[in-house]
């Protein structure tokens, strides 16, 4: 490598000046960094005001619409981008393949990517890559690199970060003295990458490769909710949805608008439209805020609403005599609307509240119909029928049946319920419904027990300082270790779980390495027999992990090529059956290669 490169900065670009090598000094320190073969990006420590032998941070990045300048720090790296919507961030990947200069230290299809999150966020995080073919990825989070860059936005509304086509651009061997021109790349370096050949080892061939991303520009958009509930004054219940009543009774209505947006609302506007056989109770309309017009007249406003405030409405109404309804049960529905305006417009969105009046004939009686999942109560779609003195058809819980008539009445469950449940009877199967009284049936249910569990078994090299996986290579007198992981994924508990292992010839067990969740066995030699370790109770989700240790054998039992040693582990419960995992071992025995000598240089 005949030149060495530094890197300058300033607030508006980035500079390459190559600095001819002088002397041997400089050469000793930059080899004990490259002196492993093959091609390695980004191996110098970084810099951010060019340092001569130092790295760029992998990944960079600057507002190009403020006129903003790069990094010039590492602090003012982790800080990142500030950006309103709309504006242009431009990034800035460097490379530079710093291996020994030979010809087999060239990286080989060079990989550059990019990654971002796909969705709207006000904080976005934007990682870079860079690979090859022969050589390891390095990442722009990795340590010594720098560091990702931080997309902050300003303002309340969720933007999006979009490549701009076009942007994405190579200025290779930025350390010739006179580099190519950039090169305009494909727009894929968020998808697959962007392939910029081979790069050779030298800090004559660095290069960076810049692209350009846009905030979206979505603007806030107001949106509202109502909520309208009633509660019955003469019985003095809560509010609900749904209320029971009488005739004449007094019933009260709420209603709640919410500005559910991010921004103020200028204008709230409600109205409300009170069924037949309810009336106004005048001098009873109560409204937590200063309001102009009328509700049942032209609509009620209310000014200036902030994000997340509500305006509540309340007002009494009385339900008609007892003359004006036939015998049974008649809802009266009361609609209430709701239209935001400013900026834009929202709704109107409406809600209802229900009066469910009664007129009960003699000898009549209510019927309570209700569910129960897990001893919780249950609500939803459930097609039963009562038979007795009436036959009633229901298809919800819970649910009343006000006006039967008093007799004696069974119910049957025909279809329905909580999904997947086991469905364990009715309570009472039958039973008696008093005059002026009442009987409940409750429908039960269960979830179905599901017992299961996995075992997975993976292996990894301690020679080799590898991660666990299915297979490993190794060598003969290597030490490997494997983990066991026993995982219950049904519902239930497990219990008396056990666990073992058939050690294959040539893997000997390393006595006192086996742990149990991290703690010594209390008998690990029990664990390779046939009866194995009790593990204790599983509860659902929870895992025991089993790890230990063993010796491959020496170089003379094994034959010259690969030797596949298969390790596999077994587990059961008490209430199921054995199942077993495998992890293999490839020991590679090489064959001793005689080398050609020199009869010149032996003594004589």
């Amino acid at each position: 490598m005949s030149y060495f490169t530094q890197v300058l900065k300033n607030e508006n670009k980035k500079a390459f000046v190559t600095i001819v090598a002088a002397g041997l000094l400089s050469m000793v320190a930059v080899a004990g960094v490259v002196s492993a073969d093959g091609p390695q990006f980004n191996i110098f420590p970084i810099s951010y005001t060019g340092e001569l032998n130092h790295d760029l941070a992998l990944l960079d990045a600057r507002n190009i619409s403020n006129g903003e300048g790069w990094s010039t720090s590492q602090t003012d790296h982790n800080v990142g981008v500030n950006a309103d919507p709309g504006d242009i961030i431009e990034f800035s990947v460097y490379y530079h393949n710093g291996a020994v200069t030979k010809p087999e230290n060239i990286a080989n299809n060079t990989l550059i990517r990019a990654t971002k999150s796909g969705s709207a966020s006000l904080e976005h995080t934007i990682g870079a890559s860079i690979g090859a073919s022969n050589a390891s990825t390095v990442f722009s989070s990795s340590a010594g690199r720098g560091g990702d860059m931080q997309v902050h936005i300003a303002g309340t509304v969720a933007q999006t970060l979009e490549l701009v086509p076009g942007s994405t651009v190579l200025r290779a061997n930025r350390g010739l003295t006179s580099p190519p021109s950039p090169q305009t790349l494909s727009d894929s370096i968020f998808g697959t990458g962007v392939n910029i050949g081979d790069v050779q080892a030298c800090w004559d061939f660095q290069g960076l490769v810049n692209f350009k991303v846009k905030v979206s520009q979505v603007q806030p958009q107001i949106t509202v909710n109502i909520d309208k509930q009633v509660k019955n004054v003469t019985d003095n219940t809560s509010y609900t949805d749904m209320v029971n009543a009488d005739p004449d009774d007094v019933v009260e209505f709420k209603i709640t608008g919410t500005n559910t947006s991010s921004v103020t609302i200028d204008k709230f506007t409600f109205s409300d439209n009170l069924p037949n056989r309810l009336s106004f109770v005048s001098g009873s309309l109560i409204v937590s805020r200063s309001f102009s017009g009328g509700l049942f007249n032209g609509g009620l406003i209310v000014n200036s609403i902030s994000p997340g405030q509500s305006v509540t409405i309340e007002f009494k109404a009385r339900v008609a005599p007892e003359a004006e309804f036939s015998f049974g049960t008649t809802n009266l529905t009361n609609v209430a609307f709701l239209t935001g305006t400013g900026p834009g417009s929202a709704g109107p969105v409406q809600d209802t509240a229900i009066v469910k009046v009664t007129r009960q004939q003699p000898l009549e009686c209510t019927i309570f119909v209700r569910a129960l999942f897990n001893g919780a109560p249950f609500s939803g779609a459930l097609s039963y029928t009562i038979s007795g003195n009436e036959s009633i058809f229901g298809s919800f819980v819970p649910e009343d049946h006000t006006g039967v008539t008093s007799g004696t009445y069974s119910a049957t469950r025909v279809s329905g319920g909580p999904t997947g449940a086991n469905y364990n009877g009715v309570q009472p199967t039958s039973g008696f419904c008093p005059a002026n009284g009442s009987l409940t049936f409750t429908f039960l249910f269960t979830t179905p027990e599901v017992p299961n569990f996995t075992i997975e078994k993976t292996v990894r090299n301690i020679n080799q300082g590898t991660g666990f996986v299915e297979g490993v290579s190794a060598a003969p007198s290597d030490v490997v270790e494997f983990q066991i992981v026993i995982r219950n994924t049904g519902n239930v508990n497990l219990t008396n779980v056990i666990g073992r292992d058939v050690l294959p010839t040539k893997l000997t067990f390393k006595t006192g390495t086996m742990l149990i969740d991290g703690a010594n066995a209390g008998c690990d030699s029990c664990y390779f027999g046939t009866t194995g370790v009790n593990l204790g109770t599983l509860v659902p989700n929870q895992a025991k992990t089993v790890i230990f240790r063993a010796d491959v054998a020496s170089q003379s039992q094994f034959t010259v090529g690969t030797t596949s040693l298969v390790n596999t582990a077994y587990a059961k419960a008490s209430t199921l059956s054995e199942k077993q995992d495998t992890a293999s071992v490839f020991v590679t025995k090489v064959e001793i290669q005689k080398e050609d000598g020199n009869g010149g240089s032996r003594p004589q």
